[in-house]
């Protein structure tokens, strides 16, 4: 069966609706994006490291506490781990070379 608009969409494809023109295009969807919660994933798009933090942090039950405003504006587009706290971690410190130290319920975000 086609839409009222005689269009199917193939995998990987999203219908995108504007409302202010009253249409709707075709584009290509980001599928590990919107099923990452099947893979234990978090997935960020354009985010602040603060952002980012403050998701982990609440995930996991840590405060977050940044050496720098600057740090928490970084922008992180990608997938964190939201069963291991250890591999999220590692991921965010080889993306932006910062060192993120654990103590008691704390996670410390630091530049080099």
């Amino acid at each position: 069966d086609t839409s009222a608009h005689g269009e199917k969409l193939s995998p990987g494809e999203m219908a995108i609706f504007d409302h202010n023109k009253n249409s709707i295009t075709r584009g290509t969807a980001d599928t590990l994006y919107y099923t990452a919660w099947r893979d234990n994933l978090f997935a960020v798009r354009h985010e602040s490291l603060q952002q980012v933090a403050d998701k982990i942090g609440k995930h996991f039950g840590y405060e977050i506490v940044f050496d720098r405003e600057e740090t928490g504006q970084l922008l992180f587009s990608g997938y964190l781990s939201y069963v291991d706290l250890e591999k999220s971690i590692s991921t965010l410190e080889e993306t932006f070379k910062i060192k993120i130290v654990t103590r008691g319920r704390k996670l410390f975000f630091r530049m080099p």
